[in-house]
Formats: structure tokens, C-alpha cells, sequence
């Protein structure tokens, strides 16, 4: 998602009979519904009577009636088939978007392709967290560093940088570096840094010696 990425997939749909040319063969206007697919319906209720309009059920919808079916189709006007796809998922797509890639769905009768929906789901990341074109992540320093402060090196999508911790940062506060986020058309995200402390589990004698005199 950082820079975008190039992808190949197989995936099955459903493509026009290339025999009847999608037409599932040799056809004559529905005479039920005069080639619309559509008929009214008359339904008699309490209330009175009420007009809907219902799909053929002679056509199905279709408008047309088959009299002689293709042979390769059987009818159906189209062919299940497998088919193997490259395209481009641009940088900083969003999770949850969808991309369209037209006249790759299924076909219909008598009818063009549809569209092939591509729904783009967002692997979470151990490290970094995203929040729009923001890209957020949290570092433990040691206490000295927090109270002088000092040169840091930290890593990021675009390789390690690095960054200055001011004397007396606090916990949890939010170091914000410009254009180290994602980027999307013209946009660019910052990269925010939490600071946070890390706290020592086995401390010596003299560390803990020292410790006593920070308090005092």
C-alpha cells in the first residue's frame, strides 16, 4: 500500500458465448411481453385493485425467446471460463476501497459484460498503524534520553531516518515528521512518532544506587 503494487490473479466469470455471439442462439421477440421483459400484473386486495410490474415469466426478463439454442452454449449465451488478470493497486489506497475493472464481470444475455469488483482489504501492520495518509508508530527510550534529549535513528516504510528528542520530552507525547506518511495523487501523510519509556526489568546494584539519588 506504501508504494503501490502490481498484481495477478485467476478468478472465474462467465464470458459470451463466442459461437451465438451472446445471443444464446436463434430467437423471436416474447410475445407475452412484447420484447419489453416486463409485464403489468393485476393483484386484487381489500383495498382495490393495484398494478405492479412484474419481470416476463414467459422471457425472464430477456424479451426474447430462444427456438433454437446454440449448440456450444446450450441456450445459456454464455461460457463459464477461468481467467487470469494483472493490475495496479495505486499507493495509498484506502482499506475498504474498491477498484473496478470494467468488462471483466460475467455476461449476460443479449448483453455486455459486467464489471469485475475488486474489494482492497488492508493487512495490519506489527510495527506501524495508519490513520488516513498518516502512518503512526511508538518508541521506547530510556529515561536519560527523555530528560536530555539527543539524536535518534528510527525506522519508517521509507527506511530509517533520523530523528531529535528535545530535553524533557514527556511520555506520550507526538513527534510529528512531515512527508514520511503515505502518499495518495498530491496528497502526503506525516509520520507520527509516540514517545513512550522504557522501563528496565533487571537493574545491578549501582543502577539501582543511582536511581535512589535521582529521588533524593
Amino acid at each position: 500500500i506504501f508504494n503501490g503494487s502490481h498484481k495477478k490473479i485467476k478468478y472465474k466469470r462467465n464470458e459470451g458465448c463466442d459461437t451465438c455471439g451472446g445471443s444464446g442462439g436463434k430467437n423471436n421477440r416474447c410475445t407475452s411481453c412484447g420484447g419489453r421483459g416486463q409485464v403489468n400484473q393485476i393483484q386484487i386486495t381489500p383495498f382495490g385493485k393495484i398494478k405492479n410490474t412484474i419481470q416476463c415469466p414467459q422471457c425472464r426478463g430477456n424479451g426474447k425467446i430462444i427456438v433454437d439454442p446454440c449448440k456450444k452454449c446450450v441456450g445459456k449465451s454464455y461460457l463459464p471460463t477461468e481467467e487470469i488478470l494483472e493490475f495496479d493497486i495505486p499507493p495509498g489506497i484506502m482499506d475498504g476501497e474498491t477498484l473496478v475493472i470494467t468488462k471483466k464481470g460475467n455476461a449476460i444475455f443479449d448483453g455486455v459484460n459486467g464489471d469485475l469488483i475488486i474489494n482492497v482489504v488492508e493487512i495490519p501492520h506489527d510495527t506501524f498503524k495508519r490513520n488516513g495518509l498518516d502512518i503512526k508508530q511508538r518508541i521506547s527510550l530510556p529515561y536519560k534520553d527523555l530528560v536530555l534529549g539527543g539524536p535518534k535513528e528510527i525506522e519508517t516504510l521509507d527506511g530509517r531516518i533520523r530523528i531529535n528528542i528535545k530535553e524533557g520530552t514527556e511520555i506520550g507525547h507526538i513527534l510529528r515528521v512531515p512527508s514520511k506518511g503515505l502518499k495518495r495523487h498530491t496528497q502526503m501523510g506525516d509520520m507520527l512518532i509516540e514517545i513512550w519509556l522504557d522501563i528496565p526489568k533487571n537493574i545491578n546494584k549501582e543502577e539501582k544506587e543511582i536511581i535512589n539519588q535521582l529521588k533524593n
